[in-house]
C-alpha cells in the first residue's frame, strides 16, 4: 500500500463525511435531509419515495455488539450501554408539557 498515493482518496472521503454527516446528527436534521431528498426525488420524476425517518439507535447497538463478538476493544461496551439507554429513552412516548 502506497500511503502517498492513497492520501487524496482518504482526504476526499473525510471531506465527504464532514459535509454529509451533520445532516444525520439529530432526528430534526435528518427529517430535513430526508424531506429534501424526497423533494429532489419528485423533481427528478422518480416514482419511489424516500422512506420516513425511524430511529435506528438499537440497530447501531446491534452492530456494536457484533463487533464486540468479533474482537472489538472492550471499551466499546460503554458505547453500547449509551446507545441502548438513549434508544429506550427515544422510543418512550413523549408527553406534551400541558398533558397529565
Amino acid at each position: 500500500m502506497n500511503i502517498h498515493a492513497d492520501l487524496p482518496i482518504v482526504r476526499a472521503s473525510a471531506w465527504y463525511d464532514c459535509v454529509t454527516a451533520p445532516g444525520f446528527a439529530t432526528p430534526w436534521t435528518v427529517a430535513l435531509v430526508l424531506a429534501g431528498m424526497d423533494g429532489l426525488s419528485g423533481a427528478l420524476g422518480l416514482r419511489d419515495r424516500v422512506p420516513a425517518f425511524a430511529p435506528a439507535r438499537l440497530l447501531y447497538a446491534t452492530w456494536q455488539l457484533y463487533a464486540l463478538a468479533h474482537g472489538a476493544h472492550p471499551l466499546t461496551w460503554a458505547f453500547v450501554v449509551f446507545e441502548v439507554l438513549f434508544g429506550i429513552a427515544e422510543a418512550l412516548p413523549v408527553k406534551s408539557p400541558g398533558a397529565k
